[in-house]
C-alpha cells in the first residue's frame, strides 16, 4: 500500500524508531525497514521510504568503521511529502534466489498500520 504523507524535518533514522521499525538498509534513495510482530522473523511488516536529498555523513571513531546517517527523507519537492510502500510479509520467500514472498499489500492489519504512522508523525 503506498501513501503519502506530510513532509517533516525529523531525522529518518529517528523517525522509523519511534515508528517501531528497525531500518535494514538504504537502497539508493530507499529506505529498507521492517518491524516485527513477533519474537520471530516473520511474518512482519515492510516499509520503503522514497528518500530524497539524503546527505549522507561518514566519519571514523577510533577503530570504528565509519557509519552513515541520513539527514532528510526523500521528499516530493514539488508536494513536500514523503511517500511510502507499505506491506505485510508472511513468510520468507519460498524459492532460492527469488525476491518473490506472501506479501499482503491490503487489508485490515495494513490500514491499521498505515493510521498508526500517520498518526504517530502527526503527533510530533
Amino acid at each position: 500500500m503506498k501513501f503519502n504523507i506530510k513532509r517533516t524535518n525529523e531525522n529518518v533514522l529517528v523517525l522509523i524508531r519511534k515508528l517501531g521499525y528497525v531500518s535494514k538498509n538504504m537502497n539508493g534513495e530507499e529506505f529498507n525497514c521492517v518491524k516485527y510482530l513477533s519474537n520471530r522473523e516473520y511474518p512482519r511488516f515492510h516499509l520503503f521510504i522514497s528518500a530524497a536529498r539524503a546527505a549522507e555523513r561518514t566519519r571514523s571513531i577510533g577503530d570504528t568503521p565509519p557509519f552513515r546517517a541520513w539527514e532528510f527523507i526523500k521528499q516530493d519537492k514539488d508536494k513536500n511529502i514523503l511517500i511510502f510502500n507499505l506491506h505485510l510479509d508472511q513468510k520468507k520467500a519460498s524459492y532460492k534466489n527469488s525476491p518473490a514472498h506472501s506479501g499482503e499489500y491490503e487489508g485490515k492489519l495494513i490500514e491499521e498500520e498505515k493510521e498508526r504512522i500517520i498518526k504517530t508523525i502527526e503527533e510530533q
